[in-house]
């Protein structure tokens, strides 16, 4: 899970808003495993004799954040439900076609109780499965180390910064009508209007859909800073909704090139990401089978925690492994396939 991956595994991901994610929640289990520490040290029997370091800290954290529970008829202190382990169900995995459900079941076993229960017929020997929630990857990934390519509820985040240098692309290649500076203020006060009305100000981050389409208001924004004129500005009543053929066109071509430069800017391509996965699948391979049998047992870490005897670091992160690696790679992989469909979709 992100949250224990290493510096280097956190640049894998390459995507500025997941890793800035993954950082804070790398920072806050850092934080967690200090103040636990500091407790350890200075009250005596503070946790009642159970041995307690940075990695035992990591692999408590990391069941408590991808196993736990969101348990009906619990309300939490912000008037949500807590979240609770419970064993057994939690070994259950994902699939947006659950073939199983949890269901409230305080009737049967008082408040707090919950049942699993089948959503449909299911075969003997069928592992059950149960959706964790129509997410996308990004949270998938934060909060249960895995990344999902067919996933209809993903979508890819960018700076809205990125518009900038999209937007000195365009005019390089169009050059916009030369403009007074009385026109130039004019323009810029419509363009101000208008993103405050479609409340456009505050974005922050752009948008763009698992099939490549834009969302709504990341369309709207650009709309709006490809307006070349007041004449033109003062004819757009609702960035939502604009019948001019030359401003979509604009936005068409803003949208590609936030696309393609995107893309160039992460470092690797879309080909190379899927010769490293291919490695990463025969290393992996290679190792089971030289392991396989060495070891006699034990409890299922889960992917991304740290597991026993992996020793102790201020910060109680995870050491870089092959898994946080190849998750990181996997993650990357599927949204540059989405700026590429999106350029695909969007080209002139």
């Amino acid at each position: 899970m992100p949250a224990y991956y290493s510096a280097q595994e956190i640049a894998e991901l390459q995507f500025p808003d997941i890793q800035r994610q993954a950082s804070g929640r790398s920072d806050a289990v850092g934080l967690l495993a200090r103040t636990c520490l500091r407790i350890r040290d200075t009250q005596a029997d503070a946790f009642k004799g159970s041995h307690i370091d940075a990695a035992a800290l990591s692999w408590a954290s990391a069941c408590a954040t991808s196993r736990a529970y969101r348990v009906r008829g619990r309300p939490g202190e912000r008037g949500g439900h807590l979240a609770a382990l419970l064993p057994v169900v939690d070994l259950i995995n994902h699939a947006f076609e659950a073939n199983c459900i949890l269901v409230d079941a305080a009737h049967l076993a008082g408040p707090g109780a919950v049942a699993v229960t089948a959503a449909r017929d299911i075969r003997a020997g069928e592992s059950l499965r149960t959706n964790y929630g129509d997410i996308p990857n990004d949270q998938l990934l934060l909060n249960y180390g895995f990344v999902l390519e067919e996933n209809d509820h993903d979508r890819l985040s960018l700076p809205a910064g990125a518009l900038s240098f999209a937007l000195q692309q365009t005019v390089a290649q169009r050059l916009p009508p030369q403009l007074s500076d009385q026109e130039a203020h004019e323009l810029t006060n419509l363009q101000t209007v208008l993103l405050q009305q479609s409340h456009l100000l505050d974005v922050t981050t752009l948008h763009i859909t698992h099939t490549g389409e834009v969302e709504e208001t990341t369309m709207a924004l650009v709309r709006v800073l490809v307006l070349q004129s007041p004449a033109e500005a003062a004819a757009v009543t609702n960035p939502l909704h604009v019948q001019e053929t030359i401003i979509e066109e604009r936005a068409r071509l803003v949208l590609f090139a936030l696309c393609t430069s995107a893309e160039e800017e992460l470092g690797t391509s879309i080909e190379h990401d899927l010769q490293l996965l291919a490695t990463a699948t025969v290393s992996h391979t290679t190792a089971a089978v030289a392991t396989e049998g060495a070891d006699g047992g034990g409890r299922d870490e889960g992917e991304g925690a740290k597991g026993e005897g992996e020793g102790e670091d201020e910060g109680g992160a995870a050491a870089a492994t092959g898994a946080g690696r190849e998750a990181a790679i996997r993650y990357r992989l599927v949204h540059k396939k989405i700026l590429r469909q999106a350029a695909q979709m969007y080209a002139a």
